[in-house]
């Protein structure tokens, strides 16, 4: 019975804050993503927070088709612009879930000098079990290159969004 009420609180919370997620589906390719809402890290690194100026992180979940079925493919994504290269010699991603290590292998990586400024586009694979563990957690801290930073309970989160969101339809 508390498995089940968890499932509908879990349920409505996700089907409240759906027109949160942007779903997009690419035609000429049969695949859909879904993209949780960007969290802002800068009020998160205070005392970095002046090197950077925006600092995001976001997770996806992209499958082929229109309807998850299947297996889906997670990612956390983190997209940086700041006055100066701040991932080229650090781009090490590692969370702490309720003190649970999770290690990401290197990321997808995708960088541009514009004037006045350099934009980077981190894409970390994320595993569904790892997912999992980020969406129950009620403590995540993670380390990102050479900055550490707590992240602060949001009701939904967006690993909840996105892992709800995973859930293939039958």
């Amino acid at each position: 019975m508390k498995t089940l009420l968890s499932f509908l609180v879990l349920l409505l919370t996700v089907s409240i804050s759906a027109q949160k997620l942007k779903t997009s589906y690419d035609k000429f390719h049969d695949h859909t993503l879904i993209q949780s809402p960007a969290i802002d890290l800068r009020p998160l690194i205070t005392q970095y927070a002046i090197l950077f100026d925006s600092l995001t992180m976001q997770i996806d979940l992209g499958y082929e088709g229109q309807k998850l079925k299947g297996d889906a493919e997670y990612f956390l994504v983190v997209n940086s612009h700041s006055r100066d290269w701040e991932f080229l010699r650090s781009s090490d991603l590692v969370i702490l879930a309720d003190g649970k290590r999770i290690a990401f292998d290197k990321p997808e990586r995708s960088s541009h000098v514009l004037s006045g400024g350099v934009s980077e586009l981190l894409i970390y694979s994320l595993k569904p079990n790892d997912l999992k563990l980020l969406a129950d957690a009620k403590t995540i801290e993670m380390q990102i290159g050479f900055f550490e930073l707590t992240l602060q309970s949001e009701e939904p989160s967006p690993f909840k969004l996105i892992f709800a969101a995973g859930i293939p339809a039958n």
